[in-house]
């Protein structure tokens, strides 16, 4: 009757998987669920985990118990899965329920960080206790009805189970990561989740009821069950081996939020990417504990093998430290194969994650039933010690997830954390070993079976301590998110080191990596190696975003603005007259520590009294907020990155328009870089949905701003002109990011109107929802392989000419034939078809309108077609002679022209005239460095440096940097010394000025080489190595 046992045990293994399958599809849908009322931070998620492993363990732990006094197991596991299933169809209303009670209480409560956290838990826990705690309880459960009276054959049975468990989680992660979450949804991929564990209990039911009928005690005489076992541990062996799967278990969620914490700076945050590393890690415990399935051992065997499998687990863990620094190399190449698709490329970038992840995995699936079965403590009690010993796995668990997400990474870093990951696994080695060789209790040295795990242990510290650590700079490059151009090899390895460019900051907080570039004068904050504002670039979106809302509001006092990022958007807030108070939610506390050093743009927002921080999640934060706000701006960062999708569904945006006071205007922030239409279809979509009145604009051709109200929104002039009148701190943020010097530049800014936006979002091929989330994975996906902004815009400019949206609702605001074309000329980028059209149009209503010439002139400038913008620029001087901006172009058209005298006249007349002193100057400086005038040169040049003050509006002269690079290589020390140091005080993270410095001082050669030589080690700042930094100093060592 062996077979018909035999037979059973492979049934029960194959509900065994399956359960596992849907045990893992309910932890990704139930954390999805419970973050819509808790938030996506790490505290939010971190919670919920933790409750979701209390309960296994509780219920493993009762339950276990409960397993070894129950005349039929097996029956008890079919009812388990259907009590399993009840839950599971019935979760999605009870979550909802719990979740909305929470929101309640929090409201009342008013919790801090902290405080909200323990009582997410609390709630959680409340929850996902019922669910989990008969989760937990089916491995106990089915290792008694396999094991019980047979101790020669439970690790056997326990690891059988537990591997196809864990092996079956595998499919559940990535059936549902990759597949059911987008296409089906969340209510019905858990419904059909639940119908399975009903089937599953149902099967067990009748497979258990069947075989007591056929043969109630059909394998009592087998050899199986009559076989002596080895001997059983002594209690000191069994109270080692609990406290060392607890460690190990610590150890291994250690390891699996520091891989992943690395491992997204190099392939970017996606739910891909999340859901690829668990899927690998549970892949490789599966398979860890379905390789020691085999009869009972001697204690002293156990225990050895579990002392080299601790061994090999530090040395792979180990390894994977000169593994991370080859890692963006990998990443990078399979981008520049250009006929890859998304698909393509996420199935390479997983098997560089499963290197990774895999090996060391296999070793903690290993452990666990190995050292289970030096536990275990009675022959009929497999129940209870395997609920002792999951227990013990869970516990080590939580604690790893607990202190690894909020102490260790956040204060040491994932380097040093996954060293203190290879000291644990190290220091299991050497107590196993070591309680092996005082096992023996003879005296002398070690035997070689008990030494070899400490050569494992020796070799993985000696590989973690003498490979150098990797780079912040290496990892924070986002290789998968900017790889993606043709790159030689110098390229890359200039890539990769960011050379040129200074890490002002590394933190790892308790979200994400926040790190801080500068780069001459431009400073760049990224999160997880994806840039997300800066000082220079972004700053017409960062302001415009605050900006448009308040200007459309006639009145605006109190606004919410979603993201901190730099700064500026908070900054723009609090300049607009009238409001009183701004609430910001940001959710991870790094980018707040970077904030001083944007402080030339932010101006120190968060000194002011008006703003409030709340470190939360925006959704989260919405949800809680009290008072109506005026104002809501969201700018979060990109929806491809995990969590982030949340905040463009319409749920969200019902959310955001409950806490809007009834006149209140509501603006988000949306990308247009490798995005197609499609995905601004269905965000436009989802806002229509909620706010009957939408309009688009766009800050540039990369980044769009929408406004949804529930009230039209009208465009008064008198508004936007007290808004850019002289005194108003709002002028400057207008006319320096924005070019925006009168009203009427700024409708140049439209895009699409209610027509338009009706026009696309009646486009929109896909649902995005809560509960269908699918734009989180489309994200993803284009971002491997998506469309550039240019596309994307050109085809809104066309929606918006088929809905005949040419302006938005005007109140009080009379406009001159052509007036609006010329804004929108002036507005777009010289190269788009569009621009040109609406120059001519302009130009043809009023020919003699300087404005209209300047518009025409100002594209064929910037093309660099300079003799057909001569004749423009000469036409609209000739009504504006001390037009600043137009003797630039003049003086710049002419030194394309090659008449330096004439360019060099119209420059000296735009300086003073009060023009973009820098620029002329520089271009001064340029033409005197081509005459071979170098004192001339000089003056020029120390005028551009002094007044460098770079803007959207009067950006870096492109021609300085010409001009220090002659200096530096050519210049006369007495005149390239000046020049440089004042390069060097403005511009402190300009690598040019440190390289020519060198240079210069190098050159000069005596006392001077000093000075050159402290310049050369300064260089490493910018990527630069040693050996290239020395280079520059050869004329000092010739002499």
């Amino acid at each position: 009757m062996i077979a018909d046992r035999a037979l059973r045990r492979v049934v029960f293994g194959a509900l065994f998987f399956l359960s596992g399958a849907a045990g893992l599809v309910y932890e990704q849908i139930w954390i999805r669920e419970l973050y819509q009322f808790f938030g996506s931070s790490i505290h939010s998620i971190t919670t919920v985990v933790a409750a979701y492993m209390g309960g296994l363990g509780l219920g493993a732990l009762v339950l276990g118990r409960r397993a070894d006094r129950h005349p039929n197991p097996a029956l008890l596991y079919g009812m388990l899965e259907i009590a399993i299933g009840v839950f599971g169809l019935l979760s999605i209303l009870i979550l909802g329920a719990v979740g909305s009670g929470y929101l309640a209480f929090a409201r009342a409560v008013e919790p801090g960080l902290w405080l909200a956290t323990a009582f997410k838990f609390l709630f959680a826990f409340v929850v996902l206790l019922v669910p989990t705690f008969l989760m937990g309880a089916t491995l106990p459960v089915l290792t008694q009805a396999f094991a019980a009276g047979r101790p020669a054959s439970y690790r056997r049975e326990l690891a059988f189970f537990y591997g196809l468990n864990t092996v079956g989680a595998v499919a559940g992660c990535a059936l549902a990561g990759y597949a059911l979450i987008e296409h089906v949804g969340l209510t019905r991929t858990v419904v059909a989740t639940g119908i399975v564990n009903l089937l599953l209990g149902a099967a067990a039911v009748l497979v258990t009821r069947e075989a007591a009928a056929a043969a109630p005690d059909d394998d009592a005489g087998t050899a199986e069950h009559i076989a002596v076992p080895p001997p059983a541990a002594d209690d000191g062996s069994r109270r080692l081996a609990l406290w060392l799967i607890g460690v190990t278990a610590f150890a291994s969620l250690l390891y699996e939020i520091a891989w992943t914490r690395v491992l997204v700076l190099v392939v970017g945050s996606s739910t891909y990417a999340f859901t690829t590393i668990l899927v690998c890690f549970l892949l490789g415990i599966g398979l860890g504990s379905l390789f020691t399935i085999g009869r009972g051992l001697p204690v002293t065997e156990l225990l050895l093998r579990a002392a080299v499998i601790q061994g090999a687990m530090a040395v792979l863990a180990s390894l994977l430290f000169p593994f991370f620094r080859i890692l963006p190399v990998y990443i990078i190449a399979t981008l520049q194969i250009s006929f890859l698709g998304p698909t393509s490329l996420l199935a390479l970038h997983g098997v560089a994650l499963a290197l990774v992840v895999i090996p060391p995995a296999i070793g903690m699936g290993m452990i666990f039933p190995l050292l289970a079965e030096v536990a275990a403590r009675d022959p009929h009690g497999a129940g209870s010690d395997t609920g002792r010993s999951y227990f013990a796995n869970t516990i080590g668990s939580i604690a790893g997830a607990v202190i690894t997400g909020f102490v260790l990474i956040h204060l040491i870093g994932s380097a040093r954390t996954l060293l203190i990951g290879v000291v644990i696994n190290v220091g299991c080695a050497a107590a196993l070993a070591w309680w092996l060789y005082r096992r023996r209790g003879e005296a002398g040295i070690m035997l070689a079976a008990e030494r070899f795990p400490l050569v494992l242990s020796a070799l993985a510290l000696v590989i973690a301590l003498v490979t150098p650590s990797w780079s912040s700079r290496l990892l924070d490059r986002g290789p998968a998110i900017y790889g993606h151009d043709r790159m030689n090899a110098r390229e890359l390895t200039n890539f990769l080191r960011a050379v040129g460019s200074e890490q002002l900051l590394f933190d790892e907080g308790w979200n994400a990596a926040i790190s801080v570039w500068r780069n001459g004068g431009a400073t760049w904050l990224k999160s997880n190696g994806k840039a997300d504002a800066s000082s220079v670039a972004d700053m017409n979106t960062q302001v415009m975003l605050s900006l448009l809302p308040a200007t459309a509001h006639p009145a605006p006092r109190r606004a919410f603005v979603v993201g901190f990022g730099s700064g500026v958007s908070a900054r723009t807030m609090v300049d607009v007259p009238g409001v009183e108070h701004v609430d910001v939610a940001e959710i991870e506390r790094a980018v707040l520590r970077a904030a001083p050093l944007f402080a030339n743009v932010n101006n120190n927002v968060l000194s002011d009294p008006r703003v409030r921080v709340v470190e939360d999640d925006a959704r989260s934060a919405l949800q809680l907020a009290g008072q109506p706000y005026d104002l809501i701006v969201s700018e979060p960062s990109n929806p491809w990155i995990a969590g982030v999708a949340s905040l463009f569904t319409r749920d969200f945006f019902r959310i955001a328009a409950a806490r809007l006071a009834d006149d209140g205007i509501y603006a988000q922030w949306v990308q247009m870089y490798r995005v197609p239409p499609a995905v601004v279809a269905v965000v436009l979509a989802n806002l229509k949905a909620v706010f009957p009145h939408v309009e688009v604009w766009y800050a540039n051709p990369a980044d769009l701003i929408v406004l949804g109200s529930r009230r039209p929104i009208v465009w008064d002039r008198n508004r936007v002109a007290a808004l850019l009148a002289p005194g108003a701190r709002t002028a400057p943020l207008f006319r320096d990011w924005l070019e925006v010097g009168e009203p009427t530049r700024l409708l140049g800014r439209f895009l699409l109107g209610e027509h338009g936006v009706a026009l696309l979002a009646a486009t929109a091929p896909f649902e995005h929802s809560d509960d269908i989330p699918a734009l989180e994975f489309i994200a993803a996906r284009t971002l491997m392989a998506g469309p550039l902004y240019g596309a994307v815009f050109d085809s809104l400019l066309g929606t918006r000419l088929a809905a005949g949206d040419t302006l938005p609702t005007l109140r009080d605001w009379p406009l001159a034939p052509g007036e609006w074309q010329a804004a929108y000329a002036l507005s777009l980028p010289p190269d788009n078809r569009h621009a040109r059209t609406m120059a001519d149009v302009a130009l043809a209503a009023d020919s003699a309108n300087p404005e209209y010439r300047r518009a025409l002139a100002r594209l064929y400038y910037l093309k660099r077609d300079y003799l057909l913008a001569r004749p423009h620029i000469a036409a609209a001087l000739r009504r504006r002679p001390d037009d600043p901006q137009l003797l630039i172009m003049a003086g710049l058209t002419a030194s394309g022209l090659g008449d330096l005298e004439l360019a060099r006249r119209f420059l000296e007349r735009a300086e003073q005239s009060g023009g973009d002193t820098a620029l002329a100057a520089a271009a001064l400086a340029e033409a005197a460095v081509g005459q071979g005038d170098w004192q001339g040169a000089t003056a020029a040049a120390l005028r551009s440096l002094r007044w460098l003050r770079p803007t959207i509006a009067t950006p870096f002269p492109p021609m300085l940097a010409n001009v220090v690079r002659n200096f530096a290589l050519y210049g006369p020390p007495q005149f390239a010394v000046p020049v440089l140091e004042t390069a060097r005080e403005t511009r402190p993270s300009w690598d040019l000025a440190h390289y020519g410095s060198v240079q210069v001082y190098a050159r000069w050669g005596g006392e001077r080489c000093r000075q050159a030589a402290t310049l050369a080690e300064d260089l490493t700042r910018f990527g630069w190595t040693v050996g290239e930094a020395g280079a520059l100093l050869r004329p000092c060592e010739q002499r």
